[in-house]
């Protein structure tokens, strides 16, 4: 059975700027703001109100709301508390202030009165192979890496959370510059070590692993790794559908596969194409699923299945959706991903 599923990223409410959620996220994390401040109260507000909407968007495996930056809200942390070994946090500040509010009774009531038992997370983490291009360079050093991921497990490990009301079902390990990135010197070897150090506390956990990449350049390198699930957003289709089968089935893999636009900008660009009306002037947003359209994005589907079949997992828009104009726009293209997985009864 396919499980409909979002990457992360979502639209910010009016009245708190990226900034400042970052700040607040941080100083949670740090330890520095207790649950009774003004500013903890506006975080979990905001996030818990945002987990909703993909929840009511009848999303089967919603990824908490990523407001913030996919490598600062890693690495400021790491950074300020590291411990003996270079690049590898503290354990006690390994956490996701996200998970921290999702994860509360709060967020349970919440849950309660709309008559919603329980919840399956989808947990995205930035790999440690973006964080080191990001931070060190294109030269990767094994050992230097392993301690990158060693900190990412320490965030994956801290972010399996197993209550009545919601459950970690999947960690995903963001990768987006794996394969793209044509300076990067890297060993297979060492990006494998990487990733299974990464991911070993899902694993100990019996949680779905993902690897979210925007090539399929370096996509035989995952398929030795212990990863579950693979998932390239990739533009063209040739491209996205040249991960075989075969390879899937022989490595005892699965595939999460991108059916609906998350790039909003193009969508909006092929309307002005079509119609000479550009909705960013107008704001009438809804026509933006004049192009992205339900039939569509079950067309897609439909067309990823006839290519793999039984060996995809999950299925949602191809990345996150923190560039959508609006919280509103953007549950409404979880709510289409979600009816075309449930509708295709696959």
């Amino acid at each position: 059975m396919i499980l409909s599923d979002d990457i992360g990223s979502f639209p910010l409410p009016n009245g708190i700027s990226r900034n400042e959620i970052s700040i607040i996220a941080e100083s949670i994390a740090s330890k520095e703001i207790s649950k009774e401040s003004e500013s903890f109260i506006k975080f979990s507000n905001v996030v818990q109100d945002a987990m909703l909407k993909k929840v009511f968007a009848n999303v089967d495996a919603p990824t908490y709301p990523q407001f913030r930056d996919m490598i600062a809200s890693f690495y400021n942390l790491m950074a300020q508390f590291q411990s003996d070994e270079p690049f590898v946090i503290k354990d006690k500040y390994a956490v996701i202030p996200e998970l921290l509010v999702l994860s509360d009774d709060k967020f349970k009531e919440k849950l309660e009165n709309f008559g919603i038992e329980c919840i399956n997370l989808r947990v995205c983490i930035t790999g440690p192979v973006d964080l080191y291009l990001n931070k060190i360079g294109f030269q990767i050093d094994g050992e230097i890496l392993a301690n990158f991921a060693k900190s990412v497990g320490k965030f994956i490990k801290n972010a399996i959370i197993d209550k009545n009301f919601i459950k970690t079902t999947v960690i995903a390990i963001d990768e987006p510059s794996v394969g793209l990135n044509s300076n990067m010197i890297a060993s297979d070897d060492d990006l494998i070590n990487g990733w299974n150090i990464a991911i070993d506390a899902a694993k100990k956990n019996n949680i779905d692993t993902e690897i979210h990449l925007h090539s399929v350049n370096k996509v035989d390198t995952v398929l030795k790794s212990y990863i579950d699930v693979i998932d390239a957003d990739v533009e063209n289709l040739k491209d996205r559908y040249s991960l075989q089968k075969e390879d899937l089935i022989k490595y005892d893999k699965f595939i999460r596969v991108g059916i609906a636009k998350s790039n909003v900008f193009d969508i909006v660009e092929d309307y002005k194409r079509i119609n000479n009306i550009d909705l960013w002037q107008t704001k009438n947003y809804a026509q933006i699923f004049e192009v992205e359209t339900q039939k569509v994005i079950s067309e897609r589907l439909n067309k990823a299945y006839k290519i793999y079949g039984e060996r995809i997992k999950y299925a949602g828009p191809t990345c996150g959706l923190g560039s959508w104009p609006t919280q509103e726009t953007a549950s409404k293209i979880l709510q289409y991903s979600s009816n075309a997985v449930h509708g295709a009864g696959f």
